[in-house]
């Protein structure tokens, strides 16, 4: 049986259709393409990044409205959370720089004592399986 989790899409998203900007965080390539089918569907514009600087370093430089961050990188899995390349150094850099407050973050570590640190670091983040993203069903959002 196939599951879908639905996320309300930040209020300026919606009654809007695409192209929205997505960034996610992510360094294993069989997710990303299954993140790449989910939002090609909905033709949203998006950018991966596979280390935490790299992510750190774009969200400098560009704001999103949507943002997936992995915790495990590097080829890496249940690195402590206090590690560097880190989607755990992402959420430090985020609770320090605080996003837009229409930005959705989504959580999708299978790494559950590290997903549970980011979501406690950046405010308003969604934690989800990183099944229920890709593996299982799609995300399907109300737009």
């Amino acid at each position: 049986m196939k599951k879908y989790l639905n996320i309300k899409l930040p209020t300026h998203l919606e009654n809007n259709f695409v192209p929205y900007d997505v960034l996610i965080l992510e360094d294993d390539e069989n997710r990303i393409d299954g993140f790449t089918k989910i939002f090609a569907e909905v033709g949203a514009n998006v950018i991966w990044v596979d280390t935490a600087q790299e992510c750190i370093n774009t969200l400098q430089h560009k704001k999103f409205d949507i943002i997936f961050l992995d915790h495990d990188l590097g080829g890496q899995v249940f690195i402590n959370c206090m590690e560097k390349n880190t989607g755990s150094e992402v959420a430090r850099w985020i609770n320090n720089n605080p996003l837009d407050e229409n930005t959705l973050v989504i959580i999708h570590s299978a790494n559950t004592v590290g997903s549970d640190y980011m979501n406690h670091m950046i405010f308003k983040s969604h934690k989800i399986p990183f099944a229920w993203a890709t593996g299982i069903g799609k995300i399907k959002y109300k737009i």
